[in-house]
């Protein structure tokens, strides 16, 4: 079976990549695609070195914003996303820092090069001065944005309040109702006809209408 499964699973994928509405025909020799490797010249190859050929750059903060709010669940995505953007840009990176790293986990013989191949962040990059009025904005900042967020779970804990108040006079309702049901039922299975089951309880209950408004 496994067998049978492995060539339908190849022949599916050669017939989606040869697809002509597919992008990817565009990348095989086979079809004389525009983007081949047959297809494009020696200057455009070399032109193309050291490019990203995937959009793992564009996928990456998206991961670092969905563990943000899975670690901090009360945080804002706004909050989120900024510092998910500041660590995948490395604007607090610092050369260092690796350095540091380095030395504490790795052999003195090692390439100190591999360390270095990544700049300073942007803000490590900021003059003295900008850097502080950065960090004055944030400071300034940082009791509005309490205040904002503290009103948000405030909102948030009053929303689930009254959710649950509605679901608990809902369940009272249906216990006082299932309550009355089983009074009823259990006074009319104690009467002198001994009536067992709900069935005959229901009918004599309308014949017991019936009568008193006739």
């Amino acid at each position: 079976m496994m067998d049978e499964l492995a060539v339908e699973a190849a022949d599916s994928l050669i017939e989606e990549f040869v697809d002509p509405k597919k992008l990817t025909s565009d990348h095989l020799d086979a079809l004389g695609g525009r983007l081949s490797w047959g297809g494009t010249t020696k200057e455009q190859h070399e032109s193309m070195k050291g490019k990203e050929a995937t959009n793992d750059n564009s996928e990456s903060p998206f991961a670092l914003l969905t563990m943000q709010m899975q670690m901090y669940n009360t945080v804002g995505i706004n909050n989120s996303s900024v510092l998910a953007l500041a660590r995948h840009n490395g604007d607090f990176y610092r050369k260092e820092g690796a350095l540091k790293n380095k030395s504490m986990q790795d052999g003195p013989n090692d390439d100190e090069s591999v360390w270095f191949e990544k700049d300073d962040g942007s803000f490590i990059k900021f003059p003295t001065e900008m850097a502080q009025s950065i960090l004055e904005t944030a400071i300034n900042l940082l009791a509005e944005v309490k205040h904002g967020e503290q009103n948000a779970l405030k909102r948030q804990r009053e929303k689930n309040r009254k959710k649950l108040e509605s679901l608990t006079r809902v369940r009272f309702e249906q216990a006082t109702t299932d309550l009355a049901n089983k009074i009823f039922y259990r006074e009319m299975y104690d009467t002198r006809k001994r009536r067992r089951t709900t069935r005959e309880v229901d009918e004599s209950k309308y014949l017991l209408v019936f009568e008193v408004y006739t």
